[in-house]
C-alpha cells in the first residue's frame, strides 16, 4: 500500500481516498465518461437500477407504467398487429344490448343478444311434445256447489260425493278463449256417482253453446241427466261464450 499513492494502510482506507464521497449504503460507483462519479443508494423503498441512452445509472419504482411495441390479433378479434396505434374489432363476437326479463335472444339479424318476453303466438313454432306439457289440474268434488278455478286455463272436475245420487253444481268462472273444464261423474269409492251435475254460468251476459249451436239462456246453465259416468267439457270460444262437448249422457240446456 506504500507505493499506491492513497496514504491509506488498509483496503477500506486506500479505496476511501481514491472513489467518490459516499453518500449511503448501497451508493454506485460508475464512469460518466470523464470520471468516476457515484449514485447515492436507494433509499425510496424497493427501486431498480435503470440506465438512459448515455450510460447514466438512477434507481426508477417498479411496476408503473410501460410502453407496448405490438399487439397480434386472432380470430374473431380483427385489427392486428398494432405496432403503433390502431383498433380492434370483433364483428361476429356476442353482446348484449338492453336486457329485461324473458329469454334471451339474438335481436334480428344482428350478434346482438338481449332478453325480452317470449310470445308463444309471434315468436313460437312448431309442435311442444306432450312430454313436456306438465300435467293437468284435477279436482276431486264432494260437496256442492263447486267453483271452477278462476286462474287455470285447463282442468279435470270429478264429483265424487259420498252419497252418490246427490246432485252437484259447478259454478264457471268468466268465459275466456282457450280454456278448458270437463266435469264427470265418477266412483266415490263405494258406488258409481249418480247425481245430476250443472255447469252454471258466471253472471248475465255469458252463454254456453248447446250441441245444436243454440244459446242457453244468459246466466244459463246446462244439466245432465244423472247417471253413472256423465261426462261433458266445455271451451271458451270468447269473453261471454262457452262451447259445449258432451262426453257421455244426455244433457240439457237452461
Amino acid at each position: 500500500m506504500t507505493k499506491g499513492g492513497t496514504g491509506g494502510t488498509t483496503q477500506a482506507t486506500a479505496a476511501a481516498a481514491v472513489l467518490p464521497t459516499p453518500t449511503r449504503a448501497g451508493d454506485v460507483v460508475y464512469w460518466d465518461g470523464s470520471i468516476w462519479n457515484h449514485l447515492a443508494g436507494n433509499n425510496s423503498g424497493t427501486q431498480v437500477l435503470q440506465e438512459s441512452a448515455a450510460g447514466v445509472p438512477s434507481w426508477a419504482a417498479t411496476g408503473g407504467t410501460g410502453t407496448v411495441t405490438s399487439i397480434a390479433t386472432t380470430s374473431p378479434i380483427t385489427g392486428g398487429t398494432i405496432t403503433s396505434t390502431g383498433t380492434i374489432a370483433c364483428a361476429t363476437c356476442v353482446v348484449a344490448s338492453s336486457p329485461g326479463a324473458g329469454i334471451a335472444h339474438f335481436a334480428g339479424s344482428t350478434q346482438t343478444v338481449t332478453s325480452s318476453a317470449v310470445s308463444l303466438t309471434a315468436d313460437v313454432s312448431g309442435l311442444l311434445p306432450a312430454a313436456n306439457m306438465g300435467t293437468v289440474s284435477v279436482t276431486i268434488s264432494t260437496s256442492s256447489p263447486v267453483t271452477v278455478s278462476t286462474t287455470l286455463s285447463s282442468a279435470f272436475y270429478y264429483n265424487q260425493n259420498a252419497t252418490a245420487g246427490t246432485a252437484m253444481t259447478f259454478n264457471l268462472p268468466t268465459a275466456a278463449a282457450g280454456k278448458q273444464f270437463c266435469i264427470a261423474n265418477s266412483n266415490n269409492g263405494s258406488a258409481a256417482n249418480t247425481g245430476v251435475l250443472t255447469i252454471q254460468t258466471s253472471a248475465t251476459g255469458q252463454f254456453i253453446i248447446f250441441t245444436d249451436g243454440t244459446l242457453s239462456a244468459t246466466d244459463g246453465n246446462v244439466t245432465s241427466g244423472g247417471a253413472a259416468a256423465d261426462a261433458a267439457c266445455v271451451v271458451g270460444v270468447d269473453s261471454t261464450h262457452w262451447q259445449l262437448y258432451t262426453q257421455v249422457g244426455t244433457w240439457t240446456k237452461h
